[in-house]
């Protein structure tokens, strides 16, 4: 029973924890400012239901089922009465009303009409329709072609409301205020073996066949492997088809007719899709036969053709490390790949072509192109092009004249460093100051002692990086700052030891058989007749004999 009225707005309430549209504040207020030109306009009803029939807490009198922004809008402009459509019925019929109702909102198929209804709030109300007993005992293809969804996305969704109404989840009642009651008839449901066609006929649940596991497909392929079709090679490494393709065509084969990739056998194929695999072998069926064939010489003419450019673009390489690299016969050193790099630049510049065009070509016929241009600028790097000249005038011979340059600074700064240790008034260790130096810079231990002289290896931005180390040393040395001066001094060996009980000192003669005895010396004497590296050696050391009297 439907009855029409003018009601107060405060006398409906919307429960916003059941509609599945989120509330729009700017759509209200575009709303309001109508209502307040025009007032409440009656071809507009809002569609309510009786709130003692359904079991929602409230002391309104009415549900609101279609109007809640409607309803919203007439209290913000202050309306006394709106016109509504009140039905008498269920709880179901009035989640029902509110979910369907919003379908006519849909941009997809009536657009321009209210508010759009986003993916999102149709998800929720499809969501909350099958909560509802009447839909659950739909089939998926009835409520596919109801929602305008796919099939297999009324499936997934299905899947998800029997998992929460089997597990008697909480969110049913709490998110979706479904009650005990309805649960326990959307489990009825559940467990009928029927459901209702889009014709509104009665037809059996269709059972889907068991899935062939993952190790099950993997293993069948391997038996497909293993078939009569195929001759393992002598060297196992893969199969060879005796109507003149390898496994590897099979394979693209199988790819092409399933729309799969590579990496998708066999775990992307269902055992049936395997099954006719397995029968194209059985059968040797021909179609299968001379499609693989033909993908056989299509992949040998691009390994050929890939080939060939490959090699073209070595001999490229090769000549630009013979004729233009800065340092030719090493190809590996940051200078030789900053020429490089600048070398392909100009290269697409003065072409049109980037070097590494061979790596995008996937036909012979792209590959012969990429090819053709590699024997161009090989011809053009033998014979001395004037674009080749140029560059080793301006690029190659000026990045190694830059090199050589910076290594030489390098090397002035570091002289320049020892040579100020050198005239610094204490006596300081160079092999303790290099320790020092390479702790306070971030180096490995014994990097300065070690690396007198640059290599090609060591890169640019590594020697620009010392020369400003050798600068902020040399200067520290010189204003003799607390850095230098918390540097360790020579220490004599004796003064070091300063135990009366060392009388005597042995010492293994380099290459001799037997020990020379030195005896009683003082520590004036040992300091100059010891080098210093061995007293330091020494000193560290002494722990290991200082309380021995022999």
């Amino acid at each position: 029973m439907m009855k029409t009225l003018w009601i107060h707005p405060n006398d409906l309430a919307d429960i916003w924890t059941v509609n599945n549209r989120k509330e729009h504040p700017g759509h209200i207020e575009s709303l309001a400012e109508s209502m307040r030109q025009n007032g409440y306009l009656p071809e507009y009803p809002i569609i309510a239901f009786e709130a003692s029939n359904i079991p929602i807490q409230t002391d309104k009198p009415y549900l609101v089922a279609c109007g809640h922004h409607r309803r919203k809008a007439a209290l913000a402009a202050e309306i006394d009465l709106i016109f509504a459509e009140v039905h008498d019925g269920t709880e179901e019929e009035w989640i029902e009303m509110m979910s369907l109702d919003n379908f006519q909102f849909d941009v997809a198929s009536t657009p321009g009409i209210g508010l759009a209804f986003t993916e999102q709030e149709r998800r929720a109300a499809c969501f909350q329709l099958l909560l509802l007993p009447k839909y659950l005992r739909k089939t998926n293809v009835s409520l596919a072609g109801l929602w305008k969804v796919g099939e297999g996305t009324v499936r997934r969704w299905r899947k998800q409301v029997e998992s929460l109404i089997g597990e008697a989840s909480p969110k049913l009642e709490k998110e979706w205020n479904v009650s005990r009651e309805r649960i326990e008839s959307l489990r009825s449901v559940i467990a009928d073996p029927y459901r209702e066609n889009e014709e509104g006929d009665t037809v059996a649940v269709r059972q889907k066949p068991k899935e062939a596991t993952p190790a099950e497909r993997s293993e069948f392929w391997y038996t497909i492997r293993k078939s009569g079709l195929f001759d393992q090679r002598s060297d196992g490494s893969r199969f060879l088809d005796r109507h003149g393709f390898q496994m590897e065509a099979f394979n693209a084969y199988i790819c092409e007719r399933f729309n799969i990739k590579s990496d998708g056998i066999p775990h992307q194929l269902s055992m049936t899709q395997l099954k006719k695999i397995h029968n194209y072998i059985l059968t040797d069926d021909p179609e299968v036969i001379a499609r693989c064939q033909a993908i056989q010489r299509e992949t040998d003419a691009l390994s050929v053709a890939r080939s060939d450019c490959y090699d073209w673009h070595d001999q490229v390489v090769r000549a630009f490390d013979e004729t233009l690299s800065p340092t030719p016969g090493n190809t590996h050193t940051p200078v030789h790949s900053s020429a490089f790099k600048a070398f392909q630049k100009l290269v697409k510049t003065q072409t049109g072509f980037d070097v590494d065009a061979r790596h995008e070509a996937n036909t012979p016929a792209q590959l012969t192109e990429v090819q053709e241009m590699f024997e161009r600028i090989y011809s053009d790097i033998q014979n001395e092009a004037d674009w080749v000249l140029t560059f080793k005038a301006e690029v190659s011979d000026k990045i190694r004249k830059d090199r050589e340059a910076l290594e030489q600074v390098w090397a002035n700064a570091r002289k320049a460093m020892f040579n100020a240790l050198a005239e610094y008034p204490r006596d300081v260790s160079e092999v303790a100051f290099s320790n020092r130096f390479d702790e306070r810079f971030g180096h490995p231990s014994g990097r300065t002692r070690e690396f007198t002289e640059p290599t090609p290896a060591i890169t640019d931005e590594t020697l620009t990086a010392d020369i400003r180390h050798f600068k902020t040393t040399t200067a520290d040395i010189h204003a003799d700052t607390e850095w230098m001066q918390a540097m360790p001094v020579r220490i004599p060996l004796i003064a070091a030891l300063t135990e009366a009980r060392i009388t005597e000192l042995v010492i293994k003669v380099e290459g001799g058989g037997q020990n020379t005895r030195i005896a009683e010396f003082d520590a004036e004497t040992a300091a100059a007749w010891i080098p210093t590296e061995l007293q330091e050696k020494l000193i560290k050391l002494t722990h290991t004999f200082i309380d021995s009297d022999e």
